[in-house]
């Protein structure tokens, strides 16, 4: 035990939705030490993540009364003060702030509490706010893969070399429950159809590169009819999600492919039962891709674009395949060559699978947070 009483952290977290940095967010929130480590959360904004918090009765979580907006300099202030409020009457030691939005949070909340601050860059890094959230003060900022860590890096201009101090980054990488993928692999009627299934699950935004997948299925069918695909939608901005979704349907009706649109999933490891192949086909590159592991945590074969943060989860013809970035050729001819090769695609979900388990633990990863926290500042902070 580090000390007499565990140390509360609170984290700062922006988004209202379910993706990967809320996936990180439930993690802490189930898997820390509580004999070391109380964790506080602050929410920005409500949504599903707060209706899961109330679901699983998680203690010690609040909901900004007030939401601020940017063009509001007041609303701002107003949040950094109830953020730093919370900080100093639950005695926290460190203040841990998701993504560059919550960086705008926590960064100043920390020095009205006086205590450290972190944050963790989930990306895609681009634009001000991630120029501005390096700027900010943080004793460490926290990227989820090798290709997240270069982009940061690339973001300091000459006036940042010159004035600012260098942030130090560490990796941090995000992992997949075992013991819902193992409740869920139980509980659950295994796929049956003759058909070869691939699926893509992503919020329907045009950088995900759902019309890519559309375009490969089609290609792929038209050299093996049984090969069809499925889309799993999450949760996004509702108007452009309207919008690019009536897109990518007229698309899959110009094309042929027969592709199933089911809409929205809050069980992302079940829907995976339904797939022999989980496919990532963001044409920017995906900062992580946390539907990558859980796909491999599934026992189902991740194709992904060899570029980004896949480039750390995957081993090309091991456990996966990479296919030429934006191409749905080239992915086609991937998911062709697995619904052909049975013997092949069985190899790469056997060590997809034995990949998940030894690399890719969620709470592996939150004891490997709890090992950061401790050394890097508890000791300071005592």
């Amino acid at each position: 035990m580090i000390g007499t009483h565990p140390h509360p952290i609170l984290y700062v977290v922006p988004s209202a939705g379910i993706g990967g940095a809320e996936t990180f967010i439930q993690h802490a929130a189930l898997f820390h030490n509580r004999n070391e480590f109380s964790p506080l959360f602050c929410l920005l904004r409500d949504g599903a993540l707060g209706d899961w918090f109330r679901k699983n009765s998680i203690p010690n979580f609040w909901v900004d009364p007030h939401p601020s907006r940017l063009s509001h300099p007041n609303s701002l202030l107003r949040t950094v003060r109830w953020i730093s409020a919370i900080a100093k009457n639950h005695h926290a030691s460190l203040i841990h702030s998701t993504m560059a939005y919550g960086a705008l949070f926590g960064a100043p909340a920390s020095k009205l509490a006086k205590i450290p601050h972190l944050w963790f860059q989930h990306g895609p890094v681009s634009g001000w706010m991630d120029l501005l959230a390096e700027a900010l003060p943080c004793e460490l900022i926290l990227t989820n893969s090798t290709f997240t860590m270069e982009r940061q890096k690339q973001l300091k201009t000459a006036a940042h070399r010159f004035l600012l101090p260098e942030r130090k980054k560490e990796l941090f990488g995000l992992g997949v429950d075992f013991e819902t993928v193992k409740k869920v692999s139980a509980e659950s009627i295994q796929k049956q159809e003759k058909d070869f299934v691939a699926g893509i699950l992503c919020r329907l935004q045009e950088w995900k590169g759902v019309h890519i997948f559309i375009e490969a299925i089609a290609e792929a069918r038209k050299t093996n009819p049984e090969i069809r695909g499925i889309i799993f939608s999450g949760t996004a901005d509702v108007s452009k999600q309207d919008q690019y979704e009536k897109k990518v349907r007229k698309l899959a009706l110009e094309t042929k492919s027969l592709v199933s649109f089911v809409g929205h999933t809050a069980t992302p490891l079940q829907a995976m039962l339904a797939l022999d192949v989980v496919v990532n086909a963001s044409i920017t590159p995906e900062p992580f891709g946390l539907t990558i592991i859980e796909a491999m945590a599934m026992g189902r074969v991740p194709i992904a674009p060899r570029e980004g943060g896949p480039l750390d989860i995957i081993e090309d013809g091991i456990n996966g395949l990479f296919f030429t970035p934006r191409n749905p050729k080239d992915l086609a001819e991937k998911i062709l060559h697995l619904a052909e090769n049975s013997e092949f695609y069985h190899r790469l979900s056997t060590q997809a699978n034995q990949t998940a388990q030894s690399q890719f633990d969620a709470r592996k990863s939150i004891a490997k947070l709890e090992q950061i926290y401790s050394s890097k500042f508890m000791s300071k902070h005592n």
